[in-house]
């Protein structure tokens, strides 16, 4: 579905991505990365609305900047608060979907359809410059799906809404995905993609750290050290057990606290009920690294810095 190759974008000596290459398949996939990190100049490439410096953007197998009927399968809804005046959000959804070559009457009845869906459609014929931050988000987004799209590409699509708007959002798009359509959505919040996207791409400073599932990109960082907390009655003796463990890189004792610094987490919690049954050890706490996405973005972001 889409295909990046060595792609670098450049704003004067700026780098907003830097030799990305990335295959993606039809499906739901977050974009993931903190503030600055590339994700608006991704998304943009992915969309057609900027062209790449070195390097080639495949999407549906053309490249969006020069092919009309690949722009009509996308979908794009950049973060941006949208204010006009004295046009109706019925007006400027038709307007948005009439450049997708819908004839009028058609793009109008798409129009109207797409912000009824949206929970907008008794408030369609108001100018949106009187709506709230999550009302004019809906309208937004309600242009980037009335031409009805087979990829969807939402940028911070979250940012600024309240709870509600932010529950309704995500229903839309649970619904966009299990209708089988495609979707890429960036975001700096971790728990509201995994709301809606299993599989992933991670990037900072411009760069693809990983991308796949969270097991996938769990896989990437197994050969890793992650530390393990274990309190027990007799430290010295859990700290020479796991002394004849291979992967280990540093053991540190304080009291009955011994942290292990390991690559070999899996192989430390698979012996420890035997050295409790053969050693008599009374473990009073343990801690082993976190699985979750949050954090296996933060050991990548880690470990391109250097620091792991």
């Amino acid at each position: 579905m889409i295909e990046l190759d060595h792609v670098t974008k450049l704003y004067g000596t700026v780098v907003g991505v830097n030799d990305l290459d990335i295959r993606l398949g039809p499906g739901a996939w977050g974009l993931l990365g903190p503030n600055g990190a590339g994700k608006t100049t991704l998304v943009s490439l992915l969309a057609g609305h900027a062209s790449p410096t070195m390097g080639r953007v495949r999407v549906f197998g053309a490249d969006p900047r020069r092919e009309p009927d690949v722009l009509r399968r996308i979908g794009f809804c950049l973060d941006v608060d949208l204010r006009l005046p004295d046009v109706s959000a019925l007006d400027w959804v038709t307007a948005c979907t009439g450049l997708y070559g819908v004839p009028r009457a058609e793009a109008r009845a798409r129009a109207r359809d797409a912000l009824d869906r949206l929970g907008l459609g008794d408030r369609a014929n108001e100018p949106s410059s009187g709506f709230s931050k999550g009302m004019r988000q809906r309208v937004n987004l309600a242009q980037a799906v009335a031409h009805d799209p087979d990829l969807l590409v939402l940028d911070e699509p979250f940012n600024g809404l309240d709870p509600v708007v932010r529950r309704l959002l995500l229903d839309f798009l649970r619904e966009w995905v299990a209708a089988g359509r495609s979707l890429v959505v960036s975001s700096h919040v971790l728990h509201e993609v995994q709301a809606i996207a299993d599989r992933y791409l991670l990037v900072a400073r411009g760069r693809l750290l990983a991308a796949g599932s969270a097991d996938e990109i769990g896989a990437v960082l197994s050969d890793l050290p992650a530390e393990v907390r274990v309190v027990c009655d007799r430290p010295r003796v859990f700290a020479a057990r796991v002394a004849t463990l291979p992967d280990v890189h540093e053991i540190a004792l304080a009291g009955g606290e011994v942290r292990v610094r390991t690559a070999g987490v899996r192989a430390l919690c698979e012996r420890l009920p035997a050295w409790i049954r053969e050693d008599g050890l009374v473990v009073h706490e343990l801690e082993v690294p976190d699985r979750s996405l949050d954090e296996l973005f933060g050991r990548l972001v880690r470990r391109h810095r250097g620091e792991d």
